[in-house]
């Protein structure tokens, strides 16, 4: 198992669980940006899970926004009170207040209840301070587990449950394999250097 920092990509996963109408409270929502069960496959690169607490720092100290089909107007956002967000035993739950006036944000109480948003959609990056680990399948795809993200920055109402672009996939998974080469390079490098070393305490 490889387990090291990785790079700044910035990715997008995507959860098909129903987004909820919150009974307690008049254009309220919840659902879940993710669950800690669930094993994705990833464009059919590799596949992929998140480890439970691996929000636990960024949802501290950052803030997040709630979007819909990912544009750039939020509807509820975190630092505004419109938006919570927290770890529980089966994901990254989410609650979100919605208010009327928006029309992008009444229009999309409408769109849940008629199930038209299927999904949620989170994106994330992780840079320095991030963990992921990967464990290498000869028979099948590498997995990858996230044990720590660097930012959480989003979520998202999605129409259609998507995965990431084959490109961002395929540059993480670019990453992994130059992780590999350097490690595999590293190990050679040592072999010589012993060998050497050895060579000169062989007596005359």
């Amino acid at each position: 198992m490889d387990r090291r920092n990785t790079n700044n990509l910035f990715e997008r996963r995507v959860i098909q669980l129903p987004v909820e109408l919150r009974q307690d409270a008049e254009g309220g929502i919840q659902g879940y940006g993710l669950t800690w069960a669930e094993r994705a496959d990833v464009n059919g690169l590799f596949t992929e899970s998140f480890e439970r607490g691996a929000f636990a720092d960024t949802l501290k100290d950052d803030d997040q926004v709630l979007m819909v089909q990912h544009s750039s107007l939020p509807i509820a956002r975190k630092s505004r009170s419109t938006l919570e967000l927290s770890e529980d035993d089966k994901g990254l739950r989410f609650i979100a207040d919605l208010d009327a006036r928006d029309t992008t944000a009444s229009d999309s109480l409408v769109k849940i209840e008629r199930g038209d948003l299927q999904g949620v959609s989170i994106g994330f990056t992780i840079y320095d301070g991030g963990e992921e680990s990967w464990e290498h399948n000869e028979e099948g795809l590498d997995h990858r587990t996230i044990h720590k993200v660097g930012t959480l920055m989003e979520l998202s109402l999605v129409t259609f449950p998507v995965y990431d672009t084959s490109e961002v996939a395929q540059r993480a998974l670019d990453v992994l394999k130059i992780h590999r080469n350097l490690a595999a390079q590293n190990i050679k490098l040592r072999g010589k250097m012993k060998m050497r070393h050895a060579s000169r305490l062989i007596p005359l």
